[in-house]
């Protein structure tokens, strides 16, 4: 009678390597420059040629996903845990590939019936769609590929920093929820609105 027994022995967990992350989130860039081009040349009103918005544009995302990285790495620091800002920044404009399909979908680059663009990427995918309020402005770019991009950040910096899920998730809202705060404060004060909270004006 033998006394060896079969053991069923997971697979080697293979972590993607630095010029692997690199590459991922070149071709996200990529990306986004084809999307930010197309929605430039189809724009009625251009406060810049298509080239110029274009690059202005992924400017912006680059340094919006850089202030990200920081952010993160200042909540993760406050929990007692480090993250590497050149590990999390590349990562993290990696799975913003969510953002930029979400764009293309608003922008009419990828075309949808109104009802799968608005549910993919928020109200702003409607015809004719104009936040009339503050509030509606901070939330119209809020669908399924924004709860996407919530989750794939969450899973990168829950790696990471080596917690669990839930914890990294729970972050990653707080602060998109603070963004979006922010971007709802600012809107009603360039409308000449106090701050509008409950329906109220104080």
């Amino acid at each position: 009678m033998s006394l060896l027994r079969a053991v069923d022995v997971p697979p080697p967990r293979i972590e993607p390597t630095e010029a692997h992350v690199r590459l991922t989130a070149l071709l996200v860039a990529v990306l986004w420059f084809d999307v930010l081009w197309e929605s430039s040349r189809h724009l009625r009103v251009r406060a810049l040629p298509p080239l110029a918005a274009t690059v202005a544009g992924l400017t912006m995302q680059s340094l919006f996903t850089a202030l990200e990285a920081h952010a993160a790495r200042a909540a993760w620091r406050a929990t007692g845990r480090a993250l590497r800002w050149r590990e999390l920044a590349p990562r993290l404009f990696a799975v913003s590939s969510a953002e930029a399909f979400a764009l293309s979908i608003a922008t009419g680059g990828t075309v949808l019936p109104s009802w799968l663009a608005q549910l993919l990427a928020g109200a702003r995918a409607a015809p004719g769609a104009v936040p009339d309020t503050g509030l509606a402005f901070a939330f119209a770019a809020f669908g399924v590929l924004t709860v996407r991009r919530v989750v794939l950040s969450a899973h990168t910096q829950a790696r990471l920093a080596g917690a669990r899920w839930s914890h990294a998730f729970g972050l990653v809202t707080l602060l998109y929820l603070a963004t979006r705060i922010a971007m709802w404060w600012s809107s009603d004060l360039m409308q000449g609105c106090g701050f509008q909270l409950w329906g109220t004006t104080p």
